[in-house]
């Protein structure tokens, strides 16, 4: 889950209308882990580590050559999508720098074949989330990095005049609703 602290911005991923799950809806950056591995015909070297995965996932989808120790000092999360089955490992708050995020704005994405690289504003989270126009286990791992303080930016940090934790409760409170995934309730 990657953020720019300084520019006040989540940088998301859109997907793109033909994937397989979850079509055109806003999710974090993420993919496949493959390791490496060998038989009697072939051999496949994959990535060394989910570290690994989360730098080639980010690099492919976002543009950004991330060095693994950033990615190391986040804190982590593991959840398992119920509708797909999938697990995520999720690096809550890897904070980019601006000059970062303007590489991403100025990096034209539209023609990715598995979707396109959107920015977010602090002050426009709820209402994004709130839209349902978000793959559950996104929108959970965004309301996690609210609820454990908004890790990668200062504790000062607001959101529509409102702490990470003002917010979380807020978007808890309306008891949204994501349809074979989850329920966020009270």
């Amino acid at each position: 889950m990657v953020v720019c602290a300084e520019g006040r911005a989540l940088v998301l991923h859109k997907r793109s209308a033909n994937s397989a799950t979850y079509p055109n809806a806003m999710h974090i950056f993420g993919g496949a882990f493959v390791g490496k591995w060998r038989d009697n015909h072939r051999a496949y070297e994959g990535d060394e580590d989910i570290i690994r995965t989360m730098q080639r996932e980010f690099y492919e989808e976002a543009g950004l050559d991330l060095p693994k120790e950033r990615i190391e000092k986040c804190k982590m999360s593991i959840a398992e999508e119920l509708t797909t089955g999938f697990f995520q490992v999720t690096a809550i708050g890897l904070n980019i720098a601006k000059k970062e995020l303007e590489k991403i704005r100025s990096t034209p994405n539209s023609h990715h074949q598995e979707g396109k690289t959107v920015i977010i504003g602090f002050d426009d989270i709820e209402q994004t989330i709130t839209s349902g126009a978000f793959v559950p286990s996104g929108a959970a791992q965004i309301l996690l990095w609210l609820g454990l303080g908004a890790p990668g930016t200062p504790r000062e940090s607001t959101f529509s005049e409102k702490s990470a934790q003002e917010l979380f409760s807020d978007i808890v409170s309306q008891g949204i609703f994501f349809p074979k995934a989850f329920v966020v309730t009270r």
